[in-house]
């Protein structure tokens, strides 16, 4: 009965994140490209009371990027609890965020090989998605996303390890370990990936999709370093709310024995990666570390000018008079 009830609410979020994708898409005028989750619905650590959040990349008519006014890059709406309209019709919204990037914007992105953009890209909770829009998750340099998941694992880790933790880290302290290990693990299996397949894989035609979801990332330790993050997770799930965080924060005695083993766990994750990233890296020293060799910025434009056609069909007709030649305008300068 639980599965039937399960089954029904993501077809119910589905629809509800369908139909206010399509409310933006006749507000702005542009057509959105591909849509997917990247919460804790993908990570697995979601509980009862956990958002969706859902990112998505859209494209304007060609016309638009010829203005000299630009059409907004970027967006985000919220509903539900948090947003500013939380009932209409009669009905509460559900507890939705929903942000976008203009496909130019998001050729950047990966230019930079932001992981929040590859999360977007390897998402396995797709709500919409042109076949196009898939070819871009092979122009990721990935020593450049393993760089960011090790930061973003070393922040974390360092705002953990303080004496006093601010109220609000010590408010969300699971997620936080959970976020960290989750990081250095992601570095962990990019860097062996790369090695592998090398810095650069887009023309390999075999690119390697990281495991979004913490369990299966965790595969790669140990029995009892992965019993450890399963146990973390189920804390996480089973103690997501405000009210339960905050009574985990007041029990010094668990605290201090959670604290133990997971930046124990943590700072051993740490050191590995350090080790492997920067063994990598000495490899990749001589060749590009950082920007997308000339070629492939080319192809990646190519796949962006594609999608703007795809999507509006007078440009598409005048290209095609024109002999197909590229718009200067929607590619990434």
């Amino acid at each position: 009965m639980a599965q039937k009830r399960n089954l029904s609410d993501r077809r119910h979020v589905r629809a509800f994140i369908l139909e206010k994708l399509r409310d933006l898409e006749r507000e702005f005028g542009f057509k959105v490209v591909y849509a997917a989750e990247r919460s804790s619905h993908v990570w697995g650590t979601a509980h009862q009371e956990s958002d969706h959040d859902v990112k998505f990349l859209y494209v304007y008519p060609m016309r638009s990027y010829c203005k000299v006014e630009q059409d907004p890059m970027k967006m985000k709406r919220v509903y539900g609890p948090r947003g500013t309209q939380r009932v209409q019709n009669g009905k509460e919204d559900m507890d939705v965020e929903i942000a976008g990037f203009d496909l130019k914007q998001a050729g950047s992105m990966i230019c930079r090989a932001d992981p929040t953009m590859y999360e977007i890209l390897a998402s396995p909770i797709v709500y919409k998605a042109s076949p196009l829009a898939r070819q871009f998750l092979p122009f990721f340099c990935l020593s450049r996303l393993a760089q960011h998941f090790f930061n973003y694992g070393n922040s974390h880790l360092k705002m953990l390890s303080r004496e006093k933790l601010k109220p609000k880290i010590q408010r969300k302290e699971l997620k936080m370990y959970g976020y960290t290990l989750r990081a250095f693990l992601s570095c962990l299996w990019v860097v062996r990936k790369a090695n592998i397949y090398g810095s650069l894989v887009e023309s390999s035609g075999n690119f390697p999709i990281l495991p979004l979801e913490i369990k299966k990332i965790a595969k790669t330790l140990s029995e009892q370093d992965e019993a450890r993050v399963l146990e973390l997770v189920g804390l996480i799930q089973g103690k997501g709310t405000e009210k339960t965080l905050k009574g985990f924060a007041d029990r010094k005695d668990v605290q201090s024995t959670f604290r133990d083993t997971f930046r124990d766990l943590s700072q051993r994750l740490q050191m590995q990666a350090n080790q492997e990233f920067k063994k990598f890296k000495s490899k990749v020293s001589n060749k590009p570390f950082s920007d997308l060799p000339d070629g492939l910025m080319d192809k990646l434009n190519t796949v962006i000018y594609k999608c703007v056609l795809e999507n509006d069909p007078e440009s598409r007709s005048e290209t095609e008079d024109r002999g197909g030649s590229l718009c200067r305008v929607c590619v990434i300068s």
